[in-house]
């Protein structure tokens, strides 16, 4: 259960926006920002009001050091807390999003997670789902951005435990969601320097308790390098890279992810590693001494 404490500071703050629609939707878009960020959160709710969400925006003093590395350890601003406090105050699903994403399109699947009774939903990189990841290569003479290539991936998978990408995450109203909100907290509380992703890995791969869990396809927290997917959800921006945080201090029998319950995904690319692909030409291309040569064409769309 989400302490008094922890709901006390989003109960003393107005929200930026409340638009709670009295119709049948059993789900409630939120997210929360800074100042600096109000730019961002601004053009995220007018996509929101585009396709007439119920949502619930906050903005904070400050966020907590496992959002931001320039957070604070001391505050309360987190997204456990915050998530479980908007689960206590309206009585229904949460769909927790960063405020620098943006709605493309109707989330339809949050509405069926809703209605077979799931109680979380995420984007989980051990999912079956293919994740090869293109990002922007800039070559000498060439147009910026013409070029992408491979640039990661996870070639394993587990559907029992998670490595997730958090922009995007259903709660539901329900004792699971609850109790993994609640041992996720308590996970940043020990471990305030670690992103808050890993944070929820850990507590989700060491819970003690079921939860009907749904990973989420790309296209609902679709990042800027998964340029084959169309997004519904988007966030259209590629994450920072080389962000500081720290690793979960693991006690006795604790573990990130259950090394031995792996299972090898078969390796099959859209751009096959070391290739290039041509923006301009559609070409699938390798690059030798200083000349191209085309392997391939593309023939899927691309979503830049």
């Amino acid at each position: 259960m989400v302490t008094k404490q922890n709901m006390d500071p989003f109960s003393h703050i107005k929200p930026f926006s409340e638009i709670v629609h009295t119709n049948n939707s059993r789900f409630i878009v939120c997210g929360m920002f800074t100042k600096n960020y109000s730019e961002k959160a601004n053009k995220f709710l007018d996509s929101i009001n585009k396709f007439k969400l119920s949502n619930v925006i906050y903005e904070v003093p400050d966020i907590h050091s496992s959002i931001s590395y320039l957070g604070k350890i001391d505050s309360q601003f987190n997204k456990p807390s915050f998530i479980g406090y908007l689960l206590n105050r309206y009585k229904k699903n949460i769909l927790y999003v960063d405020v620098d994403c943006l709605f493309e399109d109707y989330p339809d699947l949050i509405h069926f997670l809703s209605n077979h009774n799931f109680d979380f939903g995420i984007f989980n990189w051990l999912s079956k789902e293919r994740n090869d990841a293109y990002s922007p290569v800039d070559l000498p003479g060439y147009e910026h951005r013409r070029f992408y290539r491979l640039s990661h991936g996870i070639d394993m998978w587990d559907e029992s435990q998670l490595i997730c990408s958090g922009a995007v995450q259903f709660w539901a109203d329900t004792k699971s969601a609850r109790n993994l909100l609640n041992d996720w907290n308590n996970v940043i509380r020990e471990n305030p320097n670690t992103a808050d992703d890993i944070s929820l890995n850990f507590a989700y791969n060491n819970k003690k308790f079921s939860i009907n869990s749904y990973w989420l396809p790309k296209k609902y927290a679709r990042y800027a390098f998964w340029i084959f997917d169309k997004p519904i959800i988007n966030h259209p921006d590629m994450p920072h890279s080389g962000v500081q945080f720290q690793k979960i201090a693991l006690k006795s029998g604790e573990f990130l992810v259950n090394q031995g319950t792996l299972q090898k995904r078969q390796k099959t690319f859209f751009i096959q590693p070391n290739a290039f692909l041509d923006l301009h030409t559609n070409d699938v291309v390798l690059l030798q001494n200083g000349i191209f040569l085309k392997i391939g064409v593309n023939t899927l769309p691309f979503y830049i």
